[in-house]
């Protein structure tokens, strides 16, 4: 039989997977990673281990193809400990005997994939996984309950003044039901096509209690335009409601859980941050979303989301941004959110840490709407109550007015470190602290 050179091969890969689906800064994902199993593997695939095992391509050939299909995760399989060894190691013959089996149908995926794990860890193949962080100084400017207000507008003054790069919104926009004018208000002071990317609140469906997202739908219309004028900017899936973007090399998911929609699915957010953050390889990532669970917040609030899209977003290693309850409040880093239990490892309130398994969680909802007092995790002054959890408060009980979240991401020539700090629109630095991403590195 005629043998298929390996660039052909590699060709044949490639070519089949050329119809771009998911865009990621510095990469594109050219096949959907929507796999019901960790071990199944794309069903054309089996062309390709036919062929090896009749010698059609050699290892070499095969071995890069896949090696290839798993570091663009086009293909994914259960996680695996690499071997330092070299990758020259000779294939057993019991692996391509498999391929062949599986090709034919006789074995399963899964028993195809044990083959591909003992290649991955006795270093046959080697997979290295691309880390993709942000531009240098990436300035985030986080705020919620907005309004059409002096005070709305004061803190958007800020954000320009602090020389933001971009802001991400936490729900409720302007609580007047008007899209044009909020959309006026922003592009007003920070331009028609400066990157602003926000998520729903209550307040964007009228009647306000009914749900329906007639209304949202404007406002999602205004959003897209403004994205549509950001060439850097990406976005997939239903903008605001259940949707990933990227943006300089920051990765967020801005979603909507909580929120109960007569028009759409609002099912499956756990699922779906589940699968977006396991399926990019950015060491910045960040769960945008409106409202919370009673604990996450210092307010009045009730439950409302669930804990899977907390839990969820910790183990993939995301800061979880929230609004809806009109104050500032700031977590140490927690590995349990139910609980609220603090990292023994990184307990300081001003040094925190993400990685897969760990997070902390934020409100900052002083956009400009009103301010009310702190409920809950009294005393009103540090170290406050509840499980001590709370690195910072700043409600009406610390006289609080409006104000943002700065975060700045890959800073002093480190990719890993971020430095954040939430100032009031009287210039006043009310809340400062560090944050290092272990997301995607060897580190613990």
């Amino acid at each position: 039989m005629k043998k298929i050179p390996a660039v052909l091969f590699v060709s044949i890969i490639v070519g089949i997977v050329s119809t771009p689906i998911f865009f990621q800064e510095e990469a594109v994902i050219l096949v959907p990673n929507v796999f019901a199993q960790d071990y199944e593997i794309p069903t054309w695939i089996k062309n390709n281990a036919g062929w090896w095992a009749t010698d059609q391509i050699d290892d070499s050939s095969f071995l890069q193809g896949i090696q290839y299909l798993i570091k663009e995760r086009i293909m994914v399989i259960p996680t695996t400990e690499t071997s330092t060894s070299s990758g020259s190691q000779e294939v057993p013959s019991w692996i391509k005997n498999n391929a062949g089996w599986w090709a034919d149908g006789q074995i399963d995926d899964g028993s195809f994939v044990l083959g591909l794990q003992w290649l991955i860890t006795n270093g046959v193949i080697i997979v290295e996984g691309k880390i993709i962080h942000t531009d240098a100084d990436l300035r985030v400017a986080f705020i919620g309950d907005q309004s059409i207000s002096e005070g709305a507008i004061a803190v958007l003054n800020l954000i320009k003044d602090e020389e933001a790069d971009m802001v991400l919104h936490q729900g409720d926009l302007d609580y007047i039901d008007d899209p044009d004018a909020w959309d006026s208000m922003i592009s007003n002071i920070l331009g028609h096509d400066f990157p602003y990317f926000a998520t729903p609140g209550g307040h964007e469906f009228r009647p306000y209690g009914v749900h329906d997202d007639t209304k949202w739908e404007q406002y999602q219309r205004t959003l897209q335009d403004r994205l549509n004028k950001i060439p850097d900017a990406k976005c997939i899936g239903d903008l605001g409601i259940k949707s990933s973007c990227t943006y300089k090399g920051l990765f967020f998911i801005l979603a909507s859980p909580g929120i109960q929609l007569l028009d759409r699915d609002v099912s499956g957010y756990d699922s779906f941050i589940e699968n977006q953050l396991n399926s990019n390889d950015h060491i910045w990532r960040v769960c945008s979303w409106a409202r919370n669970m009673e604990p996450m917040q210092v307010g009045n609030k009730g439950n409302a989301t669930g804990w899977e899209v907390y839990n969820n977003c910790k183990d993939g290693g995301a800061i979880i941004a929230t609004g809806h309850s009109h104050s500032y409040a700031r977590t140490k880093t927690l590995i349990d959110m139910e609980k609220q239990i603090v990292d023994t490892q990184w307990p300081e309130p001003n040094k925190l840490r993400v990685k897969e398994g760990a997070t902390f969680v934020f409100v900052s909802g002083l956009g400009g709407e009103s301010i009310p007092s702190q409920t809950r995790c009294f005393p009103t002054s540090y170290p406050y109550g509840c499980n001590e959890e709370w690195a910072s408060i700043y409600t009406a009980s610390q006289d609080a007015t409006y104000g943002a979240l700065f975060c700045t991401f890959n800073v002093d020539g480190q990719p890993n470190k971020a430095h954040c700090y939430f100032k009031n629109i009287d210039g006043v630095v009310i809340d400062e602290f560090t944050i290092t991403s272990f997301v995607r590195t060897d580190h613990t």
